[in-house]
């Protein structure tokens, strides 16, 4: 470097100093000029409006180039800052938009708050209950008063499950005794069925020989199957309300449950339920509809993507003050097969009843009880 820099004080490579005043003379002009400019472009900085000031800030931070001063800038990159501000200036112009837009978001949410509303507040009867009974299992209640009336969905060929129940925790009431405890308030059982398919002679006079033997039997004119489990427990709200409106409570409860009779007794005789009425179980809190799988539902029957709090089918207790307006209620929706969530979820909230999750009451998900569950418990 101090050889090169000699070599350009030679007496034959000097600049000449008019030349050299030139050239300085233009780059302080140039120095002054960009100054003003800047000065300049920052008072018509101030009168901007607010959306260019934000465009200009926003240039600026990416250090892509100034915008007060005319640097000359990469053709690629200058691409890329105009997509953006393209990009700036479609968002500003947009704000209106899309102020529109979320009043139209909230508009809709209020439309389908509205729209869920109005499906429970249903005033036109499509479905109306027109199933009777071939055995109706009057003399069950026989104008008695129970504290509870326990009803148990049953398969017509499962007499042995239904033995079963009779000789163990269901024999309370039939007037046996709970090992080791005692339950004072009376207690009524009876079981709900529909015709077999294809009709079986045999089987429908052995059920018949059943209903007179043991007096707990209540069938239906309809086919037994999965998808009418709904209509056995209509069945069964229809024949509370006709044969045993004296109860306190109505107990559901599937065929291969274990209820600990005593202590449901002992619960349920604490809660205050009040006029509007009360179910009590397994809590589930707004689950999803399925619409696909085993319990897919078809949005023609229930449009919304949630179904109201409901609790879970395998036991639940009703206060007997609202079984009425869960059966009057059932002949104003779609017939939905999911028996739990239609019973206690789309049925209840028609009637503005209220749910309450007991703890104690399992859920098929739950880990299968042991002989100490049974025998401790």
């Amino acid at each position: 470097m101090i050889r090169k820099f000699r070599r350009l004080l030679k007496p034959s490579s000097l600049i000449p100093i008019s030349v050299l005043f030139l050239f300085m003379a233009a780059v302080y002009k140039r120095n002054r000029q960009i100054q003003l400019e800047h000065i300049t472009g920052m008072w018509k900085y101030r009168e901007l409006s607010s959306d260019v000031k934000q465009e200009i800030f926003i240039r600026k931070s990416t250090n892509r180039f100034s915008v007060l001063s005319n640097i000359p800038v990469e053709q690629p990159k200058l691409n890329r800052l105009s997509n953006q501000t393209s990009l700036l200036r479609n968002n500003l112009k947009s704000n209106k938009i899309q102020d529109m837009e979320r009043k139209s978001i909230i508009d809709l949410h209020r439309n389908s708050e509205d729209e869920y509303k109005q499906y429970f507040r249903a005033n036109k009867k499509i479905n109306p209950f027109k199933y009777d009974f071939m055995i109706n299992g009057s003399a069950i209640c026989n104008n008695t008063s129970p504290f509870l009336i326990i009803l148990i969905p049953s398969i017509p060929g499962n007499k042995d499950v239904r033995d079963a129940i009779r000789t163990t925790w269901g024999s309370v009431a039939k007037g046996g005794v709970w090992p080791g405890k005692s339950v004072d308030l009376a207690l009524k059982l009876a079981f709900l069925l529909g015709m077999s398919e294809p009709e079986n002679l045999t089987l429908t006079e052995l059920i018949f020989q059943e209903s007179l033997k043991y007096g707990d039997l209540i069938q239906g004119n309809f086919t037994d199957s999965y998808y009418n489990l709904t209509l056995k427990i209509l069945l069964g709200l229809k024949w509370v309300t006709r044969y045993c409106n004296k109860s306190s409570f109505v107990v559901k409860a599937d065929e291969d449950t274990f209820v600990n009779l005593p202590k449901l007794v002992d619960v349920l005789k604490h809660q205050y339920v009040g006029p509007e009425g009360k179910i009590f179980g397994c809590f589930h809190w707004r689950r999803p509809v399925l619409r696909y799988g085993k319990w897919k539902l078809d949005e023609s029957l229930y449009p919304f993507s949630r179904y109201p709090n409901y609790v879970s089918g395998g036991s639940y207790f009703i206060s007997n003050n609202i079984v009425p307006r869960l059966f009057l209620a059932s002949e104003y929706f779609p017939y939905i097969f999911i028996e739990d969530a239609f019973i206690t979820g789309i049925l209840k909230t028609a009637v503005n009843a209220k749910i309450v999750g007991l703890p104690g009451v399992t859920f098929w998900g739950d880990k299968p009880a042991t002989p100490c569950d049974f025998v401790l418990n």
